[in-house]
């Protein structure tokens, strides 16, 4: 089966593509179910024929991992389970509403309406938008009243589900979705070198400077040459690439992201303060030395300030009478 189809990042599963990578059971997995742009329906299916076509294994004890002494028995009790849950959501209940936000440039929007069933939640919210809404992803929620039990299910541009959010479920359900696949952590082969300019596979666009947000510079990854004690006792939090981030006013921080399988390589414009991850990068690969470095970060905040400080609402003519253009 095409596993690389559920890999996040494009030149991730370029990489693997082209070296040949033989995925074992687990890993095939766990990748299906970390997929961001597959929906349910499809991980489903796709757990159904790695049942069939790949051999079972068991999933050994791990510090945040229930052991499972077959891979396709639980899968089956995974997807058994989770089918359950979201039917169970598209019923409605007595004492339990639905709420609906949706996802426009990154930031979520709340339909400030409450409804008894999914149909006329998800209804409203179409009909309603039609003449301005874009095709963008959106979420509901079925909450139990005066509780904090909930799900949030969220569609895709198709109104597929795609992912969901559960609280307040009895440990049964939790330890089947939760503690077995969170649990488990992977060395899966990169093309990404100390030096390069990276985000996440859906960042390419962000301008920002969120924390630990859009380009930047990889300093390394939790690989095959990660401790001895990653490799026994750590889980997919700490499948993690760290490098080099930027603060708004250009200051360079270090931080992780995770996870390191949803690197891609940056392919956004370097320009104003960001500028410096470009120097920092050559700088790490052993491109230019400390000096250069130095005085690169110096001349790009000074250029930026500077640009920040011209007089506002001043013609180029006016500029020039000053002596700040020539």
């Amino acid at each position: 089966m095409n596993i690389l189809q559920f890999i996040n990042s494009k030149d991730i599963r370029e990489h693997l593509e082209a070296i040949n990578y033989q995925f074992d059971s687990l890993e095939a997995a766990w990748l299906i179910y970390q997929s961001d742009n597959a929906t349910i329906t499809e991980k489903h299916n796709a757990w159904r024929e790695l049942i069939e076509t790949m051999p079972d294994c068991e999933i050994v004890e791990r510090f945040n991992t229930k052991a499972q002494p077959s891979l396709h028995e639980y899968l089956k009790k995974y997807i058994d389970t989770e089918t359950s849950l979201i039917n169970d959501f598209f019923v409605p209940a007595k004492d339990w509403i639905y709420t609906l936000e949706w996802k426009e440039n990154d930031e979520w929007f709340n339909l400030d309406k409450y409804f008894k069933t999914f149909d006329s939640t998800q209804t409203t919210f179409l009909e309603e938008s039609k003449e301005w809404r874009q095709a963008c992803i959106y979420r509901i929620k079925k909450q139990k009243a005066e509780s904090t039990q909930h799900i949030t299910v969220t569609f895709n541009q198709d109104n597929q589900p795609c992912k969901y959010d559960i609280e307040g479920y009895s440990s049964n359900i939790l330890d089947i979705l939760y503690d077995v696949f969170e649990g488990l952590w992977f060395a899966f082969p990169t093309p990404f070198v100390p030096g390069d300019i990276v985000c996440q596979y859906n960042e390419h666009n962000n301008e920002t400077f969120g924390f630990c947000r859009g380009a930047f510079v990889l300093k390394g990854i939790t690989d095959d040459t990660a401790h001895e004690r990653i490799k026994k006792t750590g889980d997919t939090s700490d499948m993690n690439a760290w490098g080099f981030f930027q603060y708004d006013d250009g200051m360079v921080y270090s931080e992780v992201m995770f996870n390191y399988m949803n690197l891609e390589y940056y392919r956004g414009s370097l320009t104003g303060k960001k500028r410096i991850l470009k120097a920092l990068g050559n700088f790490i690969k052993g491109k230019i030395d400390v000096g250069l470095l130095c005085n690169a970060y110096y001349y790009i905040i000074c250029d930026t300030n500077a640009e920040a400080a011209l007089p506002g609402g001043i013609t180029d003519e006016g500029l020039k009478l000053v002596g700040i253009k020539d």
